[in-house]
């Protein structure tokens, strides 16, 4: 009976995407302008205004698709959180052969708040066209992106 239960919970966290470590692996979608976002960067801050510390985690887009438990990926812990999106386009003439390596930013660094559990661990999203402006100073202020 006890090999069952352990059994169990160790299937239901699999299922559930934790970790090893405590972290919490995370996965979706990501589109812009309702197209899948080519490549980039996803990253998930754990929101230290909430009281949250602990790991950050992150993930590459490719091809719209982004999980933290995949290569180059890493989980969070889980609690308030940030996702900071980073959205390149590759396609482009390739470079000359003394030139650095460019790609297009399809938008500034797009950030979405909210609180990441076990049961939301799966979140797609769509970057708003109106991201692609990117940030506004205030009057008389610089612009200061991260």
């Amino acid at each position: 009976m006890r090999g069952r239960w352990i059994a169990g919970l160790i299937l239901a966290m699999a299922v559930v995407g934790c970790g090893g470590d405590g972290t919490l692996h995370v996965s979706g979608k990501i589109s812009f302008n309702g197209k899948p976002v080519p490549a980039g960067m996803v990253y998930i801050i754990p929101d230290s205004t909430k009281g949250q510390s602990g790991t950050s985690g992150y993930a590459k887009i490719v091809d719209g698709v982004y999980d933290t438990s995949l290569e180059g990926g890493h989980g969070v812990t889980p609690g308030p959180v940030t996702f900071a999106i980073e959205g390149i386009d590759p396609s482009g003439p390739p470079p000359k052969a003394d030139s650095e390596v460019t790609a297009r930013v399809l938008f500034p660094r797009y950030e979405k708040k909210m609180d990441l559990t076990a049961a939301n661990a799966k979140q797609d999203f769509e970057v708003p066209a109106s991201a692609a402006k990117g940030p506004t100073a205030p009057k008389g202020g610089p612009i200061i992106t991260p």
